[in-house]
């Protein structure tokens, strides 16, 4: 799937969990992830073009939902050129609606550790 976000254009691939799993493992070995408990999507950039890896067998368990924002928070780190996590949700609630919001802000303590501390 292609779609552009704020003039950049955003491709997702899906991958089967031995591709997956792959992926990952390569990106550790350059360096380039860090976060080895990711199991739903990893995101790059080549050049302008933003791509989110997504891993079809755990991504397929997740409701709508939970969907976009995992989609919203792998687009904060790709267009949003953002490294941390904590800071790519916060980047994520902005583009999410109502109820993903809240979704995401109940899951805080879980992703990051502490309770959610924003406004």
């Amino acid at each position: 799937m292609e779609y552009e976000y704020e003039d950049v254009s955003v491709t997702t691939v899906y991958l089967n969990e031995e591709e997956f799993c792959d992926l990952k493992q390569n990106s550790l070995l350059l360096g380039v992830l860090k976060d080895t408990k990711e199991k739903y999507a990893l995101a790059s950039v080549y050049g302008d073009k933003a791509i989110i890896f997504i891993n079809e067998i755990e991504f397929d368990l997740l409701n709508e939902k939970e969907k976009k924002i995992i989609l919203a928070h792998e687009i904060a780190h790709t267009v949003g050129n953002i490294v941390d996590n904590e800071e790519a949700d916060v980047w994520a609630l902005e583009s999410l609606d109502d109820e993903c919001k809240k979704i995401l802000i109940s899951q805080w303590q879980y992703r990051h550790g502490h309770p959610y501390k924003g406004g």
